[in-house]
């Protein structure tokens, strides 16, 4: 190759990796600053979903899947709002798995880090199912219920998410918002969750799967007619 040649193809291979590189830039930032399907969350605690802990102090509600790179960030920043709720509190854990839950799917750090940082009930979640009666469709949503009243009834004080962007610790707006519901117990407006979808880690499972099946038939239930 000629050394006119070689001059020309320099420049050019730094714009084509500037491009690149800027290109990647604007699609990771644009997905950590995407955020998912906000809850449905019920205005009351849901029906058919048992309360556990003190009826009489107010319960966090949180959905975790395992597989979502978000959680940590998640589970650091609940901590850190946690530490300046001046009263008790419940907390449950609603972590997914699925319906032939096996070994690897269990992210025992995970489970440490909540029971560590949160003292939380953790309920293993099968298929999600407890997840969807809170109406939370993104790992890594908040939901807030008041303590039992007369009624014995809880009513919804948050539902959102606890961190800025996907996987990001650091002040944000989720955190301010569940503080002021825990110490006012007033209903505060909803904060972006900012997470992995459970219906496309479900379909990423089932492609997983489906590979597997390929890949080798006898080694995967249900591979072989």
């Amino acid at each position: 190759m000629s050394v006119a040649w070689r001059k020309l193809m320099i420049p050019g291979l730094a714009v084509l990796w500037l491009v690149g590189f800027s290109l990647g830039a604007r699609y990771l930032f644009r997905y950590e600053s995407t955020p998912g399907t906000k809850a449905d969350a019920p205005a009351s605690w849901p029906q058919g979903v048992p309360d556990a802990g003190n009826t009489g102090l107010p319960t966090l509600v949180v959905a975790l899947h395992p597989r979502c790179s978000c959680s940590g960030a998640s589970l650091r920043e609940l901590e850190r709002a946690t530490k300046a709720f001046a009263t008790p509190f419940n907390t449950i854990m609603l972590i997914y798995q699925p319906q032939k839950e096996t070994g690897e799917w269990r992210d025992d750090a995970l489970y440490r880090e909540a029971q560590t940082a949160l003292h939380a009930l953790i309920v293993p979640d099968t298929e999600g199912a407890l997840a969807a009666k809170f109406g939370a469709e993104t790992s890594g949503e908040v939901m807030l219920y008041s303590p039992q009243d007369r009624q014995k009834r809880r009513g919804l004080l948050y539902a959102g998410g606890v961190t800025g962007a996907r996987g990001m610790d650091g002040e944000n707006a989720g955190v301010d918002a569940l503080a002021r519901a825990f110490a006012n117990q007033r209903k505060e407006t909803a904060r972006p969750v900012f997470g992995c979808s459970f219906l496309s880690l479900l379909n990423r499972q089932a492609t997983g799967v489906a590979e597997a099946r390929l890949a080798n038939p006898e080694a995967v239930p249900g591979g072989t007619q």
